[in-house]
This record gives C-alpha cells, structure tokens and sequence, in this order.
C-alpha cells in the first residue's frame, strides 16, 4: 500500500515480489498508473465514491477500485459491460 506517492516505492513493491499497488485514487496520475502496470503491478485504488472519477481511473487501466458507494459504480460496470458487448 502506498500512502503518498514516492516512485522508489514502485521499485521496492517488485523487489518484495508483491502483484499488487494499492493507494487512494487522489494519489493516482495516469504517469503513475502506468509507472505501476510497467512494473507489472495490478493497481488497485480506494475509496472512489464519485463516478468521474472512476471513470478516469478506468480510463487510466486501474484494475480495481474500491468504494463506499458501490451502487454509483455498478453503473459503470454497466457501462464497461455495453462497451464490451458493441464490440
């Protein structure tokens, strides 16, 4: 878990072979989220509880988002879903 943002963190995860970077969504720039996916991490992001900013983290390739509203991003789920299906 990354609690503020430091990129030597990233190398660090990889050396203690976690998978996974989790920090707050406020944290996450898509430099950032990419930085990670490079590093073969998944990122997972909390407490997302407004759906803008779901979408941007999707937008971004956030593997998971965690929330206190999930209700708000079922429908986004439901939009990824559509998205998946027209193609």
């Amino acid at each position: 878990m990354f609690e503020k943002w430091n990129p030597s963190q990233v190398h660090t995860a990889k050396e203690l072979g976690c998978s996974i970077g989790t920090t707050h969504y406020s944290e996450l720039t898509e430099e950032r989220v990419l930085k990670m996916k490079e590093a073969g991490l998944c990122v997972y992001s909390y407490t997302v509880d407004n759906i803008d900013d779901a979408r941007r983290l999707r937008d971004w390739g956030v593997d998971a988002i965690f929330s206190n509203d999930p209700t708000k991003l079922a429908l986004l789920l439901e939009e990824v879903c559509h998205t998946s299906l027209a193609l």
